[in-house]
């Protein structure tokens, strides 16, 4: 629980939206880069 924090408080506002940004950001970029690197043949292959 935060004390002396308001609900529209524009600093709070905009570190958690930043955060949640930065939070997409990392779980989106890791599998599209394991993905990326992936060779489609060997890939294919496994079906």
């Amino acid at each position: 629980m935060l004390f002396a924090v308001k609900p529209g408080d524009p600093w709070n506002l905009s570190a958690v939206f930043i955060f949640l940004i930065g939070v997409s950001l990392g779980a989106a970029w890791q599998p599209s880069h394991r993905a990326a690197n992936l060779d489609p043949a060997r890939a294919l292959g496994h079906d």
